[in-house]
């Protein structure tokens, strides 16, 4: 795998290695950074907030119809679109080690450049590249995620452990090869390997905060099965990619907390007792949990949720059962007010000590449009800023398929929206998308040879 190679390194992202080459070229000025990101043009000085903010511009962006994922950077005028909605279409249960599809788009709303890889941050000037040089083969990427006030980024990438079985939950252990990676010139500042089993879906449980002059990399780990029910969080300082701290999350202890804050039972009606909650074990968080986490957009710290799924990668629906604020100083603090479902889509929200959410509702398949919020850290509330009864262009987003947000992004003040592709949803993004990867069409066939090696190379390993 290489960040910046060939023709990319003007582009100054990271290529998903032999088996999917990128390829491509922007504009002198602002590229694609790691696998593309960026965006906006502040157009106005974001809103004053703390735990509320005033009504964003909703701002449609035409070209990045589709998009799963929206990025920008704090001074930067343009913005970069992801497309990985159609990848299970297209590699099925390899999806999320399969590059997506990159779009930079200027302030007038064109296309200037696509190209294949995983975003790392916002638009950056000059160019350049050089190798991921993760020790042996056969790694695939856990998350690529940058800091919107920092020139350093960050790849994690995954293999499992001598000895463990990657498709069984309660037996998965992972290794990481962490690079930190200078967004400039797509160079390797550092590099460190940790074992660490991240969550089932891995990029849920990679997130990167803190100050932009001490940027932390943030990484929740999950305990064995048979060990006790709470996560591991480790953070660690970008620039060194030393441990900063390292804290357990007892959510054993989170879950009895929540039951006696539950209000008293009426006096005027008869009631029995809660019974007590039962015990969360390794296995649990294991097997029947998931977690999301989020940096906030000024850097004070995280927002992490437990709770349970449906789906997997871009098209994953969660809902919370338990929400914390993780602070620089490692110390996780319940919202016992934040309560959410059907969220698809976090992000943050520039300068401020929040993260907004898009969320459906509806059965699996058949999710529509529920609201776009503002999660606060320091207000512990959530903030609705357009749902299905909001009038945009005179008229109701849950009547108007074509405005509606498959991914935002925002700075307080204005809010970027990619919408369906054609007010259809997503059924149409494979064929819309497909044409513009760069991987090869069958990267992920059993029959290739660099497949059947792999997956020999994974068997050997699990019998050590």
């Amino acid at each position: 795998m290489r960040c910046g190679d060939g023709a990319a390194r003007r582009l100054g992202y990271c290529s998903g290695g032999r088996d999917s080459p990128a390829a491509g070229r922007a504009p002198s000025g602002e590229r694609l950074a790691l696998v593309a990101a960026v965006v906006l043009v502040a157009c106005h000085a974001p809103a004053q907030g703390g735990s509320s903010i005033a009504l964003p511009t909703y701002t449609l962006i035409p070209a990045a119809a589709g998009a799963s994922r929206l990025y920008f950077g704090q001074g930067s005028t343009s913005l970069v679109a992801e497309h990985r909605h159609w990848l299970d279409e297209a590699y099925h249960e390899r999806a999320s080690e399969a590059p997506g599809v990159l779009e930079l788009i200027r302030p007038d709303g064109s296309i200037a450049r696509t190209a294949s890889g995983w975003a790392i941050g916002g638009p950056t000037s000059g160019g350049g590249g050089a190798p991921l040089a993760p020790p042996d083969d056969y790694w695939a990427v856990a998350a690529a995620t940058a800091h919107v006030a920092s020139p350093l980024g960050a790849v994690v990438l995954w293999r499992p452990m001598p000895g463990a079985v990657d498709r069984e939950p309660a037996l998965r252990h992972d290794d990481l090869w962490i690079a930190t990676i200078d967004r400039k010139t797509g160079a390797v500042v550092k590099s460190r390997e940790l074992a660490l089993t991240l969550p089932q879906e891995r990029e849920a449980g990679v997130a990167l905060g803190g100050s932009s002059a001490d940027p932390i990399l943030l990484l929740t780990g999950l305990p064995d099965a048979d060990g006790p029910g709470g996560y591991r969080l480790i953070g660690l300082r970008l620039a060194t990619l030393e441990t900063a701290w390292e804290s357990p999350l007892d959510m054993t202890a989170a879950v009895a907390a929540q039951v006696a804050a539950m209000p008293p039972p009426s006096p005027d009606r008869a009631t029995a007792p809660l019974p007590p909650p039962p015990p969360v074990s390794g296995d649990s968080l294991r097997t029947l949990s998931q977690s999301m986490l989020a940096p906030l957009g000024d850097g004070s710290g995280w927002l992490f949720m437990d709770g349970h799924a449906r789906g997997h990668g871009a098209g994953r629906v969660f809902s919370a059962d338990l929400s914390f604020v993780i602070g620089v100083d490692e110390k996780p603090t319940w919202l016992r007010n934040v309560h959410l479902s059907g969220t698809d889509y976090l992000t943050p929200i520039l300068g401020q000590p929040a993260v907004l959410q898009t969320s459906v509702s509806g059965p699996r398949n058949s999710e529509h449009f529920a609201s776009v919020d503002a999660i606060w850290a320091t207000g512990d509330r959530v903030q609705t800023l357009f749902d299905a009864h909001s009038k945009i262009q005179g008229r109701a987003l849950g009547d108007a398929a074509e405005l509606l947000p498959l991914s935002v992004a925002t700075d307080g003040a204005v809010m970027y929206v990619a919408p369906p592709i054609g007010g259809k949803g997503l059924g149409v993004e494979s064929d819309d998308v497909r044409g513009k990867q760069t991987t090869p069409p069958t990267w992920h066939r059993s029959d290739r040879p660099r497949v059947i090696a792999r997956q020999k190379w994974l068997e050997e390993r699990a019998r050590r």
